[in-house]
């Protein structure tokens, strides 16, 4: 029997009904949709006692001996915890930390010294995840950040510990890098801040500067101890110039002069002690060029104090700092002249007959052409 009318309009609704679902607004199907999962946390180090003597060459690592010198031992678990106690309180210090690191530890007698080997290499290297726990791996060949170092168990203390290379940016370097919006190809060049960074930034890494510095904290590569100390750091260091143009550039930012100017003066007086600088002449060639670099450095900081001072509307030390620049005869003669120029200008300006005229008295000694020599004159009157 074939549906009549009612029948027919019944089977249409119910089709209707039954048919497609109506479309889901798009709030809907964001929140049906599963959230995308969180990235998966760093790899958190851990540590190893190797067996002794799994592989001689070590010992040609970890305190610089062949390795028939050497004996090996297990050091004990307390042993290795008293280690890596100091490690973590090391690292912490130089702003890492020992959770980023897997180590390795081994006991090794040297000339009748025990003393305890560790080698470091961040946890994120895949290279040895697999195998690190077994096999030693050395500082040349764990790449970026990797460490060695012979811990004491007697003295309580590393005796010797090196990177095979800068561990990471310090926090001081990201300190600045956050402010900046970039880092710097060179200690001396100028920051142009990409967007307007908040004072807390600046003061921030002008403060990490100045306490790496006082403590010959590791801010470049060099000889260094797990302390941080740093055999060619601080303020007399070779490394320092990195550290202090940068804390007073940030200095410079707040518009804290009266800090920049004694960031630079303690730059000054350290970096340029001049017995420092006299034990380096008359060397090899290398020493020499630390000189040249010294004096490179030191003429930048006298200009930087120069300008911070007049920054500062202090123009009577603005000339006393440049008439010591010029004083120093370590400088090149031509930029001591010119220092000496602006002093006498400033101190004319001023007035004071009493820094005019004893500035003068530095005119005959470093030979001005005739053109300068009137221009002295001058500015003496």
């Amino acid at each position: 029997m074939r549906p009549g009318i009612f029948e027919m309009a019944c089977l249409v609704a119910l089709l209707g009904a039954c048919g497609s679902p109506p479309a889901r607004s798009a709030e809907d199907q964001r929140a049906s949709t599963p959230p995308t999962p969180a990235p998966p946390p760093p790899p958190v180090g851990d540590r190893v006692i190797l067996d002794a003597g799994v592989d001689p060459a070590i010992a040609h690592f970890c305190v610089g001996t062949r390795p028939e010198e050497t004996s090996y031992v297990v050091p004990t678990s307390a042993q290795v915890a008293e280690a890596d106690a100091e490690l973590d309180r090391g690292l912490t210090e130089l702003d890492l930390s020992i959770a980023d690191y897997n180590r390795q530890y081994t006991g090794v007698i040297c000339k009748g010294r025990h003393l305890i080997c560790v080698n470091g290499l961040s946890a994120a290297n895949d290279w040895y995840a697999n195998t690190w726990r077994r096999i030693p791996f050395y500082v040349i060949d764990g790449g970026w950040g990797a460490f060695r170092g012979a811990y004491d168990p007697v003295a309580h203390a590393f005796t010797d510990f090196g990177f095979s290379a800068m561990a990471s940016p310090s926090a001081a370097d990201r300190a600045f890098i956050k402010a900046c919006g970039h880092d710097l190809k060179r200690d001396t060049d100028v920051c142009d801040p990409v967007t307007p960074a908040s004072s807390s930034d600046w003061r921030d890494a002008a403060e990490r500067y100045l306490r790496a510095v006082d403590g010959k904290r590791i801010l470049d590569p060099c000889t260094r101890t797990l302390a941080g100390q740093c055999l060619d750091a601080g303020w007399s260091g070779r490394y320092a110039p990195r550290p202090a143009f940068r804390a007073a550039f940030a200095y410079k930012q707040l518009g804290d002069y009266p800090s920049a100017v004694t960031t630079y003066e303690r730059f000054v007086a350290g970096y340029g002690d001049d017995e420092l600088l006299a034990a380096l002449e008359h060397r090899d060639a290398e020493q020499v060029e630390q000189l040249r670099e010294r004096v490179r450095f030191l003429q930048v900081a006298y200009d930087s104090l120069y300008e911070a001072h007049l920054a500062s509307f202090d123009f009577a030390a603005a000339g006393d700092a440049y008439e010591r620049g010029a004083r120093n005869p370590r400088l090149a003669k031509n930029a001591r002249r010119r220092m000496l120029k602006e002093a006498m200008t400033l101190f004319r300006a001023l007035g004071d007959r009493a820094r005019l005229t004893n500035a003068s008295t530095l005119v005959k000694d470093l030979e001005p052409t005739p053109a300068e020599k009137a221009a002295f004159d001058e500015s003496a009157k």
